[in-house]
């Protein structure tokens, strides 16, 4: 499934989105996307099931700590239609500005490193709970 947020962006999983809160339309989230219509997500608590089932024309987002986070393990999953925008880069502070940046593990002994191994393990760990037909997909 292809989801545009303008007709120059299109939303894939992994993407960070700004999406309008289903329960409050002043309030913007900022979420990852983990599942698309059609996928199968193993979901955290408080969410109610323990798997939900995407159903069509909506994304399941989680923060990147999700016991911290107001996303879809508390909402359920989103209507594509509430997504607003694409994170493409940082504006503040000025020190960051510019594209996101992409993950460094060159250097093993720098912070640097150890984030993006940080952010790989959250990657991992997420398509772990992504399932297949009700199977897990590891």
């Amino acid at each position: 499934m292809q989801l545009a947020c303008s007709q120059s962006q299109f939303i894939a999983k992994g993407d960070i989105v700004a999406v309008r809160s289903p329960d409050d339309a002043k309030r913007m989230l900022v979420k990852r996307i983990v599942g698309v219509e059609g996928d199968v997500i193993r979901t955290l608590p408080p969410y109610p099931d323990p798997v939900v089932h995407i159903p069509p024309g909506h994304v399941w987002v989680e923060g990147d700590e999700p016991f911290f986070s107001d996303d879809s393990n508390l909402l359920g999953p989103i209507p594509a239609a509430l997504i607003d925008s694409k994170l493409v880069g940082i504006l503040w502070p000025p020190s960051r500005f510019g594209p996101l940046p992409k993950p460094d593990i060159t250097r093993k002994n720098e912070a640097a490193y150890r984030h993006a191994m940080a952010a790989f393990e959250k990657d991992r760990s997420r398509a772990a709970r992504l399932a297949f037909d009700g199977v897990e997909s590891y």
